[in-house]
């Protein structure tokens, strides 16, 4: 998808949801989420895998 427009078009409207934003607030809007995204993802912990003593602990309680 090409978005690029001639310098003497008028502005475009992005229709998002129930939101309505000229090119440029859309842009920003748009770099705003991914940037939100990428520190909330970056603050969580990450993944750990199980390791065997948690697997025979879990085998020991159910005996």
């Amino acid at each position: 998808m090409n978005y690029e427009t001639d310098e003497d078009e008028e502005d475009d409207t992005v229709f998002a949801g129930p939101l309505i934003f000229d090119r440029a607030q859309y842009e920003t809007e748009l770099q705003r989420f991914i940037a939100t995204f990428h520190d909330v993802r970056a603050s969580l912990p990450a993944p750990t895998l199980p390791s065997p003593r948690d697997d025979q602990r879990r085998r020991h309680l159910r005996d």
